[in-house]
């Protein structure tokens, strides 16, 4: 096997089928250039054709997408078998032309050599085939060398195919004639590439969409303003969509509108008047972001004392001060929620989905405005709402005061309060501002707490001051007030005081202007008191006198009886009257003034003498007489009478003996009141003078160090 291997000559591709293959080459390009020439002018024709059935028949939509794709098909069709196939051919793809085949083509053109050639193929074909071949490839050179003058390529001549140049000349010129004739007839290749566009036949008027801004939110109302011009106006004009055809409303000589209520979603729509229509028109609808419902929760500081709360789709609010509100939002096509208040601005937490939240504390009124957006734009209507906040008013008090007329160092308060929420606390405040005496008293302020109920918000209060304690001396004055705080948390809490009360203890002239005038007063009421009972006892001789000359009591005898017994009874009266004033003052002059033990043992001694004069033995006497004159029991009223009249007498002598020990009382009160002041005047001088002894020390030590 080997050896017939090395017997087997391998030829390597001959010069003739070289030459063979560069014939198939040119005789497949000029297929290519005949395919090219021919699918210009199947081409152009058939455009020329369906241009011109669409320019005389301005089809619909349907028709004209129907001939669109059949000259697509048709053009594709003939550019494969034409044009594509041609060059697959030229590049070995699929089968192809050969060498016999080409050897018939040249031999028909070159009609001397046709045996020769085939005779070369078929050595050429042998000797691949045979072991031995050195004959055969000797003879295939031989014959090859007779046929190298002829080439071959030359069988195909390319300028052969200018006769076919009026198959793509002639639609050309065509369709460049059509075209200057008729130069609406480009239109016609528009309308055939948009297909599926709706085209207007062109009416007697112009159709002019005044809306420019083809763009509408999702859920609004979008308004159409057409415009007609022309020399004919038409009474009716439709807008026509893909489902529906609407009636415009005629304003005007030539504008015609239409309203599309709640628009959903984009579409196409084109105008109709008669047999004309416009061209046709696109509506962007875009998502509008919109706030469907929201909820409010609702709170308050704990110190307010009011339940948390959640309200639904309500915008304004009055709420108090330190409110935390928190606003949940449920939204449609909504990306950001932005809130602008009064100096800020804020986008809520999107918390997933289509909710949003925010929360804020409010300390002051705020105006919120929030408004809503995507990412195709922001929402027409912003909303507004207002948040009303109540600070945390003052806490209120008012009071009223009431002195013991028997003690003016008691003093009574009658107040109420009121506040929002509640009070911290309630508290009473004084200081000493002023006196006559020589020390001075610290001027800190004092201050009392009052108890009140921390969480009722009205209420009335109650204060007993005793100023006992605090030694009040002539003169002095102490200012007092009192103070409420409330339980304001958020902004700490707040006082509100009252006007100023002031107590003045009245001054040593003032005590002893009014004892001296109280003295007079008593003075003149028990010398009445004497004159009155002096009176009586003649009255009552007079009397007796009388029952003794009858023996009955008639009616004037008894009315005159019982005046006696009145006068009596009202001389009593005045007694008791002096003997409580005399108490009262003596109560009231010792309240700011120290007196001597000597003078208070006589006072003593004074409202005993009083309250003798008092004797329940003349109550029961007089009670006694009523009692007879009553019975008209004659005898036993006289015998009355004469006890009466001893006891009278009896009261007159006290009363006289307590008017003189009054006055010498008085006396003796005067003159300790001048030696005091003595003693306090010389005990100024004396100070007075060591100042100035001092003084003139200091002045003299002055000039000494001057010398020096």
């Amino acid at each position: 096997m080997d050896q017939s291997n090395s017997q087997k000559t391998q030829l390597p591709k001959s010069e003739l089928l070289i030459k063979l293959d560069e014939f198939i080459r040119k005789y497949y390009k000029n297929r290519l250039l005949q395919g090219g020439i021919f699918f210009v002018g199947a081409a152009l024709s058939f455009f020329i054709g369906v241009s011109l059935l669409e320019y005389f028949g301005r089809f619909n939509t349907t028709f004209r997408t129907l001939l669109f794709y059949s000259f697509t098909l048709f053009i594709g069709a003939i550019l494969y078998r034409l044009v594509i196939i041609p060059i697959f051919k030229l590049y070995k793809i699929g089968s192809r032309l050969d060498y016999e085949t080409a050897s018939d083509i040249i031999g028909n053109h070159f009609g001397n050599i046709q045996d020769k050639l085939l005779n070369t193929l078929q050595l050429s074909k042998q000797a691949q085939n045979e072991f031995d071949n050195r004959f055969l490839i000797a003879s295939i050179a031989q014959k090859t060398s007779e046929l190298r003058p002829i080439k071959f390529s030359s069988a195909i001549d390319f300028k052969g195919n200018k006769r076919y140049l009026k198959f793509a000349l002639a639609p050309l010129c065509l369709l460049i004639a059509i075209m200057i004739i008729a130069p609406g007839f480009k239109d016609t290749t528009t309308r055939l590439i948009n297909h599926s566009q709706h085209y207007a036949t062109p009416p007697p008027f112009l159709f002019v969409l005044n809306t420019k801004n083809l763009v509408a939110g999702q859920n609004e109302d979008f308004e159409l303003d057409l415009g007609i011009k022309g020399n004919v106006i038409p009474n009716e004009v439709y807008l026509v969509t893909d489902r529906n055809r609407f009636k415009m409303k005629k304003e005007g000589n030539s504008t015609f509108k239409f309203t599309i209520k709640n628009i959903q979603k984009s579409f196409d729509f084109h105008f109709e008047s008669g047999n004309f229509s416009s061209d046709g028109y696109h509506i962007n609808v875009k998502l509008n972001p919109v706030l469907l419902d929201f909820s409010i929760h609702l709170n308050y500081p704990d110190y307010t004392g009011r339940p948390d709360e959640t309200l639904e789709n309500i915008g304004d609010l009055t709420v108090p001060a330190g409110t935390k509100i928190l606003w949940k939002f449920n939204t449609k096509h909504v990306q950001i929620i932005k809130l602008s208040f009064s100096n800020a601005h804020a986008n809520a937490t999107k918390e997933g989905g289509n909710r949003f939240s925010y929360t804020k504390v409010f300390k002051a009124s705020e105006r919120i405005k929030i408004n809503t957006s995507n990412e195709e734009g922001e929402s027409h209507d912003s909303i507004l709402y207002q948040i009303n906040v109540i600070p945390d008013a003052y806490a209120q008090i008012r009071f009223r005061e009431r002195r013991d007329s028997s003690n003016s160092k008691l003093m009574y308060f009658v107040g109420d309060i009121n506040d929002d929420y509640g009070f911290n606390k309630l508290v009473f405040h004084y200081k000493f501002i002023e006196g006559d005496n020589d020390t001075k008293r610290p001027t800190e302020n004092k201050q009392a707490l009052v108890g009140i109920n921390k969480i009722q918000t009205a209420q009335n209060f109650y204060y007993l001051w005793d100023l006992t304690e605090l030694n009040i001396t002539p003169g002095e004055k102490i200012e007092y007030y009192f103070e409420i705080w409330d339980n304001d948390a958020i902004n700490g809490s707040k006082a509100t005081r009252t006007n100023n009360g002031v107590f003045a203890a009245p001054t040593l002239e003032q005590i002893e202007k009014q004892t001296e005038e109280n003295n007079e007063s008593i003075k003149g009421e028990m010398a009445q008191a004497i004159k009155d009972s002096k009176a009586m006892e003649e009255e009552i001789k007079k009397l007796q006198q009388k029952l003794t000359e009858k023996k009955s009591l008639n009616w004037e005898d008894k009315k005159q009886i019982q005046d006696l017994l009145q006068k009596h009874q009202n001389l009593q009266e005045k007694m008791k009257e002096m003997m409580t004033k005399n108490k009262d003052k003596n109560a009231k002059e010792s309240e700011f003034k120290s007196i001597d033990k000597d003078i208070l043992d006589k006072e003593a001694e004074l409202e005993k003498l009083f309250e003798e004069l008092m004797d329940d033995e003349m109550k029961k006497l007089l009670e006694k007489m009523k009692e007879l004159l009553q019975n008209n029991q004659k005898d036993e009223l006289q015998e009355q009478m004469d006890k009466f009249k001893l006891t009278d007498k009896e009261l007159k002598k006290k009363m006289e003996r307590a008017l003189e020990l009054f006055k010498q009382l008085e006396l003796e009160k005067k003159m300790k009141e001048t030696t005091d002041k003595l003693d306090q005047l010389s005990k100024e001088q004396e100070k007075l003078a060591e100042e100035t002894k001092n003084a003139k020390d200091n002045t003299g030590e002055c000039e000494k160090n001057k010398k020096i």
